[in-house]
């Protein structure tokens, strides 16, 4: 029971929603539709969404159901921004994608496990679509953590970090650093396998593996 326990935790904590494309259309001057694409290593459906404008800024947040079956699920979802101020030439669009999880008795949709955010820039009026995919992405926003594996510390090759926090294979918080160092000390953490969450100034998550001897 204890080992199948682990096994179901293990799998709870391994998969996260993976933005492939977004896709910022025209509707008319004012309105526009975010198509956005995910990959998810289990079963999960669409189940909520929400946004907000802060001037040029469209913070657009999707939540999903996972249902904890190991078969890829690929969706894709078209979401409508209504009353986008075109006066605002330039804008940021930043999506976010939660897999909802039950904390605390209470379902939530802003847990940080499982969790991809993107950013893609574009101007008003928009007359064509812009996308952007993950590749392009990746391309652009290259991090590297070494040593991977570590012992004691690790380095982060990114500038402007704001903060770094380490999960555990079961999404426990276990260490976090708050203020920006060129090394990490990991020497009271056990050797095992954690999962890096960086932010940097712009509020821009990142996620990589790290291996600790």
């Amino acid at each position: 029971m204890k080992l199948l326990l682990l096994s179901l935790l293990t799998s709870l904590s391994s998969f996260a929603i993976n933005i492939q494309q977004i896709t910022v259309s025209p509707i008319n001057i004012n309105d526009l539709n975010i198509k956005v694409n995910v990959v998810e290593g289990n079963v999960i459906e669409y189940y909520s969404y929400d946004y907000e404008i802060i001037q040029n800024t469209i913070i657009l947040n999707i939540c999903y159901s996972n249902f904890f079956l190991n078969t890829v699920t690929y969706l894709e979802n078209n979401i409508q921004i209504t009353n986008v101020n075109s006066s605002e030439n330039n804008f940021v669009l930043i999506v976010n994608v939660f897999k909802r999880r039950l904390v605390n008795n209470i379902w939530s949709c802003t847990s940080s496990i499982g969790f991809d955010t993107e950013t893609i820039l574009f101007s008003t009026p928009l007359t064509n679509p812009v996308s952007l995919s993950n590749t392009a992405f990746e391309q652009s926003y290259k991090i590297s953590i070494f040593p991977n594996p570590a012992t004691t510390t690790f380095q982060v090759q990114y500038q402007n970090i704001k903060e770094i926090r380490l999960y555990d294979n079961f999404g426990r918080l276990v260490k976090e650093f708050l203020k920006l160092s060129t090394i990490y000390d990991i020497s009271d953490l056990r050797s095992g396998i954690y999962y890096v969450q960086i932010k940097d100034v712009l509020e821009k998550v990142f996620k990589e593996k790290l291996i600790k001897n």
